[in-house]
């Protein structure tokens, strides 16, 4: 089911159609985001409003739109896809970091609001991925690295950690 995940006012009208579907949202998996690679006194303040948005804002509300469905049918898992980078400081990814940081607060904290009630929460910190969207990584040029990451086939299991259940 695609869509934009900024248009927070269409999220209603996105978990209907994904209800009509099957019947039941039984998992959110909020993957999307977004990074850059600056030094933060040369970064534009656009930048960190895209990204936190993209990559805190966005998973965010789409969580908030899901979980009275989730705790009404008392199950369902949420997924945050964050990064190690939301753990510690990396250097020229001050959004990034902020974003994740703030994306594994949120989830940490809903954990403890849904304990008992079949909801369960889980964080994924993934290490360094490739992004293949544009066929360069990173990109510069705006400030704004690529959107689509994923891992090449073999690497990156052993730089992934988890919290929740």
């Amino acid at each position: 089911l695609p869509f934009d995940t900024m248009n927070f006012a269409a999220l209603p009208s996105i978990l209907v159609a994904a209800l009509a579907f099957r019947g039941r949202i039984d998992m959110l998996v909020n993957n999307a985001g977004i990074s850059q690679r600056s030094l933060a006194v040369d970064t534009d303040f656009a930048v960190y409003d895209r990204i936190i948005g993209v990559d805190l804002l966005a998973p965010i509300a789409l969580t908030q739109a899901l979980l009275p469905h989730l705790l009404k049918q008392g199950a369902g898992q949420l997924v945050m896809i964050s990064s190690v980078a939301g753990k510690g400081g990396v250097p020229l990814r001050t959004a990034y970091c902020a974003a994740k940081h703030g994306l594994i607060g949120y989830a940490d904290s809903l954990r403890t609001e849904v304990a008992g009630q079949g909801v369960k929460v889980l964080v994924v910190t993934p290490g360094s991925v490739t992004a293949k969207a544009t066929g360069i990584w990173p990109r510069v040029g705006s400030g704004i690295a690529t959107t689509a990451t994923s891992r090449r086939p073999g690497q990156g299991a052993s730089a992934c950690s988890t919290s929740g259940a």
